[in-house]
């Protein structure tokens, strides 16, 4: 199977089971999600999107429209990365999920990026 083919199947995959269509751009920093500049532009290495963990990073469309970025790296995650990488995504008003993974299902593992709207208004503060 080529590269193209695991992507075509990727995709596929993502719209019969979740209904996820990809987005034409290159969105792959979550940061950009919420209108904030990925932190690498400046400094290559200092955003937290430059985890090993983004893997196979896109952004897809959930049905409705809402865009969201799935990094898709091969397993297994530690605990303590992705505790941090949740807390950073939480700093920058960003839900994170766990999900199934198109890429590679049984091999890779989702992590998806979507906008926190409470986090952002001020609605949600951590204790």
């Amino acid at each position: 199977m080529t590269t193209a083919d695991h992507y075509a199947e990727r995709e596929r995959r993502a719209k019969e089971n979740d209904g996820w269509d990809l987005a034409d751009d290159e969105i792959k920093c979550p940061r950009l999600l919420v209108g904030r500049p990925c932190l690498n532009e400046d400094e290559p290495g200092k955003c937290w999107c430059s985890s090993r963990l983004k893997d196979h990073a896109a952004t897809w469309f959930e049905r409705g429209g809402t865009a969201f970025v799935l990094w898709e790296p091969y397993g297994p995650v530690d605990d303590e990365e992705l505790a941090d990488l949740f807390a950073k995504a939480h700093a920058d008003c960003l839900q994170v999920e766990i999900c199934a993974s198109p890429w590679n299902p049984g091999r890779t593992i989702g992590i998806r990026f979507r906008l926190d709207d409470r986090r952002l208004m001020g609605w949600l503060v951590d204790e």
